[in-house]
């Protein structure tokens, strides 16, 4: 994975956000940037989506040789169209930016279909917990910065 931006790199052509889909089976494989199945999105016949509106966490993806089919939890993670997705306590959330191993992840509400992520998470690195994006959690993650006399108190008084 390229660590110094918000898209993965693809496998096939080595270059970010190519229209390609891969699936990282295990942790291990997620943090070796090892995808474990790479279909480009380009060749005929190859798409890649959702069974139904009512099954938006299920992952399907349909090559010539067949049709996959991933649940929650069958993957850890997956790359489409230069967009990379972590999957975390029965939801995928999409990477949004990775600064210095830190990552700022986004969900999609599940009461609002079709809108843009509405909720913004963070992270420490890729193994880490998720914590939803807020003054409090910051402050409490990061006390030993000491960002309240850094930077919120000089911008905000």
């Amino acid at each position: 994975m390229d660590s110094d931006s918000n898209r993965a790199v693809c496998p096939v052509t080595q270059k970010p956000g190519c229209p390609a889909a891969g699936f990282f089976i295990s942790q291990s494989d997620w943090l070796a940037g090892k995808a474990s199945f790479v279909a480009c999105l380009k060749q005929p016949g190859n798409r890649m989506g959702h069974p139904s509106p009512f099954a938006m966490r299920t992952i399907r993806l349909i090559t010539p040789d067949g049709e996959f089919i991933f649940h929650p939890g069958d993957i850890y993670g997956y790359f489409c169209n230069g967009k990379l997705y972590q999957f975390f306590g029965g939801e995928y959330y999409t990477v949004r930016k990775i600064i210095s191993n830190q990552i700022l992840y986004s969900a999609q509400l599940q009461d609002e279909p079709g809108k843009a992520p509405g909720v913004y998470y963070y992270s420490r690195n890729w193994t880490s917990p998720l914590h939803k994006l807020s003054r409090r959690n910051i402050r409490k993650e990061f006390s030993n910065l000491n960002l309240e006399q850094n930077h919120f108190k000089t911008r905000h008084n």
